[in-house]
């Protein structure tokens, strides 16, 4: 009770700063980053980003291909005014409010040409970290499986995402040297590098996917009495973070959807693109530039694409849900086991008829108490390969 009365009253702390910070400006909501203690009072922590920059350089200067996307991915944000290069005035400041990021690259397996960077937020310098003195808010995140299980309940299924939802979200102009980082203008790695810092809240910050979804939401508060309640509400329940997961009757009432929702999300900064239907006639409606990949430039008498919703395979021709599951090759012991079934993403149960027999058999080890990595019984083990595949059936 400790425990849950002491996560209560950080969320309504989160929640109270959030309110009391939050201003629209130019179209897009700005933040505080709610301290667990304010003003913080942080170590000077410059160092830890410099080691950290000099092994980046070190990888860089091996892979040239992604030093140019680093360099180039620097520059957008820089450019679009996600980051700022620290006024010369504010270059000395040291009242506990200054933080240093470090950062590097990552890539999605299923997008090997865009590259991400992300902050390390969990960076620890003398037992602290810029995670640490924040507090992460309440979830505000809508269930998986009620977004899902929504957007089975019609015939037209519309799914968009928010482009990079979290740097819509702008951080008070006080809170931002601690969220500064070094990089090199005009990416030279043979100069100093110069400071930066973000200007607005950014990926890896444990407090960032509490912010951007209250700022959704107030988006939506804020537009109420000019939009209907369908608009509204297809904003606090539809969206994953920043995935959108619609259906609806009518091709006609989702062209219509399509248009207040993208028009309401503008006014707080976000903008809705990569729009996927299963209907054609909605999707002849979409401007090619705001279409998801796999149905930019396709000629629409063609067969609709299978693109993935929140996880799950889903056949925009057929409009049905499936599943591939790749069986990796895993030792045959109880913590192989286990490994192979816990990769199954299945947020629905649709395969549970097919993963209990499995989940039996790890019962079954922890019962015969059979160590993690111990050879399991031919018996066992003889089950586990053919649910597998791994071995011939009769």
């Amino acid at each position: 009770m400790v425990m849950s009365g002491t996560c209560l009253l950080s969320d309504k702390r989160a929640l109270d700063c959030w309110n009391d910070s939050v201003k629209l400006i130019d179209s897009h909501y700005e933040l505080a980053i709610p301290f667990r203690e304010r003003p913080p009072n942080l170590p000077n922590n410059r160092i830890v980003a410099a080691r950290r920059l000099e092994l980046l350089k070190c990888k860089l200067r091996a892979d040239q291909r992604a030093s140019s996307k680093y360099e180039q991915c620097m520059k957008e944000m820089i450019d679009k005014g996600c980051a700022e290069r620290v006024p010369a005035e504010d270059l000395s400041r040291s009242d506990g409010a200054v933080w240093y990021l470090p950062h590097h690259g990552v890539t999605n397996m299923n997008k090997p040409d865009k590259l991400r960077i992300v902050f390390d937020c969990s960076a620890k310098f003398q037992d602290q970290s810029l995670n640490d003195q924040v507090m992460q808010g309440p979830t505000l995140i809508n269930p998986l499986i009620t977004v899902l299980l929504r957007f089975r309940q019609d015939t037209i299924g519309i799914i968009a995402d928010i482009e990079s939802m979290f740097h819509m979200v702008h951080v008070s102009p006080s809170d931002r040297d601690v969220l500064r980082f070094l990089w090199w203008t005009n990416g030279n790695m043979d100069e100093k590098p110069d400071e930066f810092r973000m200007t607005v809240h950014l990926f890896g910050g444990v407090w960032s996917p509490s912010c951007a979804n209250f700022a959704l939401r107030r988006t939506a508060e804020n537009n109420s009495l000019e939009f209907g309640d369908d608009v509204i509400n297809s904003v606090r329940q539809n969206f994953y973070v920043d995935d959108f997961l619609k259906s609806v009757s009518s091709p006609n009432e989702a062209k219509q959807l399509i248009k207040q929702i993208t028009s309401l999300l503008t006014r707080g900064g976000f903008r809705l693109t990569k729009w996927l239907c299963n209907s054609r006639e909605v999707l002849d409606t979409i401007d090619e530039s705001e279409k998801a990949r796999g149905v930019v430039g396709l000629d629409l008498t063609d067969r609709l694409p299978v693109e993935r919703a929140l996880g799950v395979v889903w056949d925009t021709e057929t409009d049905t849900f499936s599943y591939t599951v790749s069986v990796k090759a895993k030792p045959v012991t109880r913590r192989g086991i286990l490994s192979t079934v816990s990769s199954i993403f299945d947020p629905l149960g649709l395969l549970s008829p097919c993963v209990l027999p499995a989940k039996v058999i790890i019962q079954e080890l922890c019962r015969r108490k059979i160590g993690w990595d111990a050879e399991i019984p031919a018996d066992i083990a003889i089950q586990w390969q053919k649910m597998a595949g791994t071995v011939e059936t009769d």
